[in-house]
């Protein structure tokens, strides 16, 4: 018998587990990445143009979107890696 309680509870730890690899990724961007990521996808304020972000930092819309691809595939490349082997649980 499956209980869905503990079934739900195994999977909110799995997606904090996941968030906190995500969170530990986007710590390895430099604060330029950062900012670009967090501006165009509005995490903590409104999403913005790369237009808007460009002028923000200073930079052409073209190299707003440079970094952005920049950082998202150094992202995915790491959440892609395997989890390293930890003791037992």
């Amino acid at each position: 018998i499956v209980d869905p309680i503990a079934e739900q509870a195994f999977e909110h730890v799995l997606d904090e587990m996941e968030m906190q690899k995500v969170r530990d990724v986007a710590a390895a961007l430099t604060e330029r990445e950062r900012a670009v990521i967090r501006a165009h996808y509005g995490l903590g304020q409104p999403a913005q143009t790369l237009d808007q972000i460009g002028e923000m930092l200073g930079l052409t819309a073209e190299r707003a979107r440079q970094i952005e691809v920049g950082a998202l595939t150094r992202m995915r490349d790491a959440l892609a890696q395997p989890a390293p082997v930890r003791g037992p649980i």
